[in-house]
C-alpha cells in the first residue's frame, strides 16, 4: 500500500513540475541531462554502505553533487526524469534490492531542489544566507555531539561496540574542526567574491542546506523506518552527525563544478 501512496505522489509531483516548466525539446539538454545521468551512476557506484542494525542503511557518497547540478543545468521539467532516472537506473546498474519508491523521491527532489532554487531564489541576501547556514551548522554539530554523549555503544550488524571517551572525543573534535574550517571559509569567500559569483554561491548553499534538511534529515529517517523498523529518532541523530560532514564536502566540492559549468548551461 505505502507503494502505491508513493507512486502517486511521485506523478503527481512530476506533474507540479511540468505545469511550471513544460517539457520541450531541447537538443542541448538531454546531452546535458545523460551526462549528469551517467556521472551520478559512476559517483553511486564509490558509495560506501555503513551497516547499521544488520542493514546496509547508512550511505556515504557525493552522488548529490551531479544530482543537484542538473538542477541548475536543465531545470525543472527535464530535473524531474533525470531523478527518477538516477534512482531506477541505479537498482538496474548496480542491484541493492527490490525498489522503494521514497527512495525515488529522493533523487527527484534532490534535482528538482536545484532548479527551484535557481528559478526562484533570485533575490536571496547572500550574506545572511552565509550566516544563516553558518548557524544551522553549529545546531547540527551541537546536536550531533549531544547524540554522540549519550551513546554508550553502537549496534552495527549486530554487534555491538562501546564507546570510549577518547571515542566521542575524537569524533566531536573532528565534526567540531570540520565545522569551524568551514565557517571560516564562508567568511572569507564573503570578502572575495561580489556580484553574479556571490549569488550563484549563495543559491548553492541554498540547495545544499534544503536537500539535507528535507532530503537526508527528514525524508531518509522515515523511510528506514518503514522499510527496516530503523527507529526515526536514531536514524535522524546519526545523520545529524553526518550532515558535519556532508554539507562542507558538497559546498567545497559541488560549488567550484557549479561555476566551472555554469557558461555551459
Amino acid at each position: 500500500m505505502i507503494q502505491i501512496v508513493l507512486i502517486g505522489i511521485l506523478i503527481v509531483y512530476g506533474i507540479v513540475c511540468l505545469r511550471i516548466e513544460p517539457f520541450r525539446y531541447d537538443a542541448k539538454k538531454m546531452a546535458t541531462s545523460a551526462l549528469l545521468l551517467v556521472i551520478t551512476l559512476i559517483v553511486k557506484r564509490m558509495a560506501v554502505l555503513v551497516p547499521l542494525f544488520g542493514v546496509e542503511s547508512m550511505k556515504i557518497t557525493l552522488e548529490y553533487i551531479p544530482m543537484m547540478i542538473a538542477g541548475y543545468a536543465v531545470g525543472l521539467s527535464y530535473g524531474y526524469f533525470v531523478g527518477v532516472a538516477s534512482d531506477l537506473l541505479g537498482l538496474i546498474v548496480y542491484p541493492t534490492g527490490y525498489p522503494f519508491f521514497g527512495f525515488t523521491i529522493n533523487c527527484v527532489l534532490v534535482v528538482t531542489i536545484g532548479a527551484f532554487t535557481q528559478k526562484y531564489a533570485k533575490n536571496i541576501n547572500a550574506y545572511a544566507l552565509k550566516r544563516f547556514t553558518c548557524a544551522a551548522l553549529v545546531l547540527f554539530l551541537l546536536g550531533g555531539s549531544a547524540y554522540v554523549l549519550s551513546l554508550e555503544s553502537i549496534s552495527v550488524s549486530g554487534t555491538a561496540y562501546a564507546l570510549s571517551p577518547l571515542a566521542k572525543g575524537a569524533l566531536i573534535g573532528t565534526m567540531g574542526a570540520l565545522s569551524l574550517v568551514f565557517i571560516y571559509f564562508l567568511m572569507k569567500k564573503q570578502k572575495q567574491m561580489f556580484g553574479c559569483d556571490d549569488h550563484l554561491f549563495a543559491m548553492w548553499l541554498l540547495s545544499v542546506l534544503i536537500t539535507e534538511v528535507i532530503v537526508t534529515l527528514t525524508l531518509m529517517p522515515l523511510w528506514l523506518q518503514i522499510m527496516y523498523g530503523i527507529p526515526y529518532l536514531v536514524s535522524f541523530s546519526l545523520r545529524l552527525v553526518k550532515s558535519c560532514f556532508m554539507i562542507p564536502a558538497y559546498v567545497l566540492i559541488g560549488y567550484p563544478l557549479l561555476r566551472a559549468l555554469k557558461n555551459r548551461f
